[in-house]
């Protein structure tokens, strides 16, 4: 279990953290002012992050440093709101504040889909299967999206569906799943505005 937190605009890198809260590295943006936001696989393999000038999304292999995909992002036309990568590092989800989920395949860079709510995107995760997404949303639902499958493209016939939504009275403000593949044994753990935490089975 690691984090990517991102430096600020005097000092341009990206600290990436084990669970302990030790440093293990730090990656300095040579050429770039900052970067906006960030997201780390769970293996610890893949970092993302959005360019401060908001124009692309660098996806990169944490332990050489090496870019392996870069994403065209118009931060002006959609304002991103928070980053996701699955377990694998295989699939990039980015919330925005108008309510849309973009998905995209990490290795190259191809869009899967585009998921739409109501409103804001305030948290995303993805279950260890990379099929199962969660966000929370500024009202305070939270919701679990089915998504296509990785070796997809984006495709009308097949763009992920919703498979459950809480209520806005849960006041949710963070989501995360148990440990759990199949679907029927998804567990959603969400983190409430009142400090506690609801359990919901899907």
């Amino acid at each position: 279990e690691v984090v990517a937190q991102t430096g600020d605009p005097s000092h341009p890198e990206i600290k990436i953290w084990d669970k302990n809260h030790n440093l293990m590295k730090t990656r300095a943006l040579a050429g770039m002012l900052s970067a906006k936001a960030s997201a780390i696989s769970e293996d610890g393999k893949i970092v993302c992050y959005l360019v401060a000038a908001g124009n692309r999304i660098i996806v990169s292999s944490v332990s050489s440093g090496r870019e392996v995909q870069e994403i065209p992002w118009d931060e002006n036309k959609e304002h991103a709101t928070n980053f996701a990568l699955s377990y694998d590092g295989s699939v990039l989800a980015v919330g925005t504040w108008k309510g849309k989920i973009h998905i995209w395949r990490t290795e190259d860079g191809k869009k899967m889909t585009t998921l739409d709510d109501d409103e804001g995107v305030l948290a995303l995760a993805f279950a260890v299967d990379p099929r199962y997404l969660g966000s929370v949303h500024f009202g305070g639902c939270a919701a679990v999206w089915d998504l296509p499958p990785a070796s997809g493209l984006e495709n009308a016939n097949n763009p992920g569906q919703r498979l459950w939504k809480s209520d806005a009275t849960d006041s949710a403000r963070s989501i995360a799943f148990s440990p759990c593949a199949a679907p029927e044994e998804l567990i959603v753990a969400m983190g409430t505005a009142d400090g506690t935490v609801l359990l919901r089975e899907i």
